[in-house]
């Protein structure tokens, strides 16, 4: 199953994505050589879900594992300090 959802979030024209490390997490990515137009993928495994009559919300019983990229990003512009 394939679902893609465009425009979820309304956003000003003039907002921009940002995306910061520091640390250990900085020079992973320095050593991975991330530069402008690199795109990191957003994944994960999820499953149906729904609230009960309490207002709990529950894992739907045999609802199927889902693996879905939920969101990317692509590298504008890498700042540094």
């Amino acid at each position: 199953m394939l679902l893609i959802l465009k425009g979820c979030i309304k956003r000003s024209s003039d907002w921009v994505a940002a995306f910061g490390q520091a640390d250990a997490a900085l020079s992973h990515l320095n050593n991975q050589d991330v530069k402008e137009g690199d795109i990191f993928l957003f994944f994960g495994w999820f499953r149906q879900t729904e609230f009960d009559g309490n207002g709990n919300l529950k894992i739907v019983k045999n609802a199927p594992d889902l693996h879905v990229i939920y969101g990317y990003l692509q590298v504008g512009k890498v700042l540094s300090k």
